[in-house]
C-alpha cells in the first residue's frame, strides 16, 4: 500500500487519537486543580470542571472540547479530496472522546466534542442542536437532560436539509454514543435525582 492510499486510514486513526485528548484533565493539571475524575460527578467535561474549578476552568474546557470536534471536521468538509471523511471523522472524534485511549477506554460524555463536530458538518445542524439544548436547559436546568434531547436534533436537521442517508446514520450513531455515556444520568433522571444548575 502506498503512503497516499494509506492516508485515509491515517486520518481516521488520528481522529480517534485527537478525540481521546482529555481537555478537562489537561486544564486541571495546568491550573493546579483536583483531578475532575475524583470530584463532583467524576466526569472530565465542562460541566464538572465548572464544579471543580469555577466557570473559567469550565469555559476553557468547553472551548477546547468544542474545537477538538469542530476544527478537523470543518477542515475536511471543505477539502475536495477528503471531504467524504468529514462525517466518519466526526463520529470517531466523539468515540475517542468518550472512550479515550489515553484513559484506558474511559472518557467524557461527548456533548461538547459532538456539538463542535456537528457545527463542522453543517452550521445549521450545530445551531439546531445548540438551540434545542438551550431551550431544554432553560426549562429544566439539567445539563444531561438537555444534551440527551439536543443530540437528536442533528439527524433530524440533516434529514430536513436532504443530506445523505450515510450522514444521517452517522449522526444517529453519534447520538447513540452520547446516550450510552449518559446511562448513569438516565437512571438519576428516572429517580428524580439528577443535578441541577
Amino acid at each position: 500500500m502506498t503512503p497516499e492510499a494509506a492516508l485515509p486510514a491515517v486520518i481516521l486513526l488520528a481522529a480517534v487519537l485527537l478525540g481521546s485528548i482529555p481537555s478537562g484533565i489537561l486544564v486541571a493539571r495546568a491550573w493546579g486543580l483536583a483531578d475532575p475524575r475524583t470530584k463532583g460527578s467524576g466526569n472530565i467535561g465542562a460541566a464538572n470542571m465548572t464544579r471543580v474549578g469555577g466557570w473559567k476552568a469550565g469555559a476553557v474546557t468547553l472551548v477546547l472540547d468544542l474545537m477538538k470536534g469542530f476544527a478537523p471536521v470543518f477542515f475536511l468538509s471543505r477539502q475536495e479530496r477528503f471531504g467524504a471523511l468529514a462525517v466518519p471523522v466526526a463520529l470517531l472524534l466523539v468515540v475517542g472522546h468518550c472512550y479515550s485511549v489515553f484513559l484506558g477506554g474511559r472518557g467524557g460524555k461527548g456533548v461538547a466534542t459532538g456539538a463542535g463536530a456537528l457545527f463542522g458538518i453543517h452550521p445549521l445542524v450545530g445551531a439546531a442542536a445548540l438551540a434545542t439544548w438551550l431551550a431544554a436547559f432553560t426549562a429544566s436546568r439539567i445539563t444531561s437532560l438537555s444534551a440527551l434531547i439536543a443530540v437528536w436534533a442533528a439527524p433530524i436537521t440533516l434529514w430536513t436539509l436532504g443530506h445523505s442517508t450515510w450522514s444521517i446514520l452517522a449522526t444517529v450513531a453519534i447520538a447513540l454514543v452520547v446516550v450510552r455515556r449518559h446511562d448513569e444520568n438516565l437512571r438519576a433522571l428516572l429517580e428524580n435525582g439528577e443535578r441541577r444548575f
